[in-house]
């Protein structure tokens, strides 16, 4: 599945093209798999051993996607293909998969997902650290942006591949709210931006750009870090 860029603005506000809900991706592997006439996982069935630490089998519908890579044959590929472009979250196909076997769903951001013990054909992965459980790190964060937001002064975005860093460099510099612009974003992908202060936040799964959260991570942007 083709990654998907969202063009929005660097300056004081963040601006997403309303064009980008056409292209919600909840759930990239679905699509792929309707349009591949595959529904849900395919291949066999048997028993196979438990994934390990950071990883659940199965693969979660509530996530915006980046993109799609063939020819992986392994879990281990696709963090090595996330890493590649900043993506805290991938699923991995395997050979029994009907649709695209040996391949990986790079994902900008995921809702946590309990995994699905029935399913030998997925594996739904961290990047970074964290469990799909709990949600992979940075955690916790949401899809989208907090609205009506003061970015924090001084300026101090920066690019990075690992969106951690994010929540790290914010914790230094005294800022209340953290934002990754993804993979996905037109004009400035892949780079941390912060907040003094915003609305508060609803996920929305509908931005495939931006994922953001609560420097304190006891806190929810649900009610402004409050």
């Amino acid at each position: 599945m083709a990654a998907v860029a969202a063009i929005a603005g660097v300056g004081m506000m963040v601006c997403c093209s309303s064009s980008v809900a056409a292209f919600m991706m909840s759930g990239g592997d679905d699509d792929d798999d309707k349009k591949k006439n595959v529904t849900g996982p395919t291949g066999p069935t048997g028993p196979a051993p438990p994934p390990p630490p950071g990883k659940v089998k199965g693969w979660g519908r509530t996530t915006t996607s980046v993109k799609n890579v063939e020819g992986i044959p392994t879990p281990e590929g696709c963090m090595v293909e996330a890493k590649k472009v900043g993506s805290p979250v991938w699923i991995h196909r395997n050979s029994g998969h009907g649709g695209m076997p040996n391949s990986c769903d790079i994902k900008a951001w995921s809702a946590p997902y309990a995994g699905d013990e029935a399913d030998s054909v997925h594996m739904h992965g961290c990047t970074y650290g964290g469990n799909p459980e709990t949600g992979c790190d940075p955690n916790p964060s949401m899809a989208g942006y907090p609205k009506g937001a003061t970015n924090f002064t001084p300026n101090s975005e920066f690019e990075t591949l690992n969106p951690n860093e994010c929540v790290i460099k914010g914790t230094e510099i005294g800022a209340k709210m953290w934002g990754y612009r993804t993979a996905n974003h037109g004009s400035a992908p892949n780079t941390c931006f912060f907040y003094s202060n915003a609305n508060a936040h609803t996920n929305d799964v509908a931005d495939i750009s931006h994922i953001s959260g609560c420097v304190n991570s006891n806190k929810s942007l649900s009610n402004a870090c409050a």
